[in-house]
């Protein structure tokens, strides 16, 4: 399922008309309950008429509706809302005769929607008909966050470990040193077949870089290159 947005145009209130000198289409990600619980009205409908509102950018849409999670109105057998008719204002594109999973935004008689919404074609919309379902039901669980990003390694040229050694690139990088850092002697030393720039250490391995060797910190035995 793609994610969809709300439109910050739309909470704005393109129901109330839109300035000729409009900025682009813009949008923000909403959480699919949070989608739900703003919204004015949540349902499914079919289009019954398109009509342009004179000197204004938007359409009017009415729509029978066929069902229904969250409406402005107890029962309504139609939703009218507007919509913008350029794409670059978020406009959503609505044919007579089609079904809708509308999500529309405002007050009672000045509702509107957009291409930022969740708002989408019925045809379209087998996964993301289960949410209205499931919040209304209870059993909706949000989505696990994203995994975090893994942080970017600190790039160094020595590197102080917790086992005593401090490690280093020496000679421009063309090979790696192991020391000792309470006597200062040489643990360990591997010659480069190239010069690195980098290097870290994880866990037991000193990963140098752009090469990526991984070396044993312990020995100084090559674990791959």
């Amino acid at each position: 399922m793609n994610i969809r947005f709300i439109c910050l145009l739309a909470v704005a209130g393109i129901g109330l008309g839109l300035a000729r000198n409009v900025p682009a289409c813009d949008c923000v990600p909403v959480e699919p309950k949070t989608a739900f619980e703003t919204a004015a009205a949540v349902f499914v409908g079919t289009v019954q008429s398109v009509v342009r509102v004179p000197d204004d950018y938007v359409s009017r849409v009415s729509l029978t509706v066929d069902q229904a999670w969250k409406t402005t109105a107890a029962k309504p057998a139609t939703i009218t809302l507007t919509t913008s008719i350029s794409g670059a204002s978020c406009g959503y594109t609505f044919k007579e005769g089609e079904r809708h999973l509308v999500y529309a935004y405002g007050k009672n008689d000045a509702l509107s929607t957009s291409t930022c919404t969740r708002s989408m074609p019925l045809a379209k919309a087998d996964a993301e008909i289960k949410i209205p379902n499931q919040i209304v039901d209870g059993t909706y669980t949000p989505p696990p966050p994203p995994p975090a990003p893994a942080p970017e390694p600190v790039l160094r040229s020595e590197v102080k470990t917790d086992t005593g050694l401090t490690v280093a690139l020496k000679r421009l990088g063309q090979s790696v040193v192991a020391i000792d850092t309470a006597s200062g002697k040489t643990a360990w030393q591997v010659q480069l077949e190239t010069p690195a720039q980098y290097l870290r250490v994880e866990g037991q391995q000193v990963i140098v870089t752009p090469q990526n060797w991984a070396i044993d910190l312990a020995t100084g035995k090559i674990i791959s290159k």
